[in-house]
């Protein structure tokens, strides 16, 4: 709860935010159509160590 995480777009943009109360992260993104990696990165805490996780997100474009 209350964690910082950073999200690392395709475009090197860096959004840092921090979960709920229960530990969950709801972020907008605006990508473009294609296929993007972001990437995820929890600093850890004195009760659980860090992480880092990527993802790919493939926007399709509405024809």
């Amino acid at each position: 709860a209350n964690a910082q995480v950073s999200i690392i777009l395709p475009n090197k943009t860096t959004i840092n935010t921090t979960t709920d109360s229960k530990g969950m992260l709801i972020q907008s993104l605006t990508l473009p159509a294609g296929k993007n990696k972001i990437n995820v990165t929890y600093i850890g805490s004195k009760t659980y160590s860090n992480t880092s996780k990527s993802h790919t997100i493939d926007v399709k474009k509405i024809t």
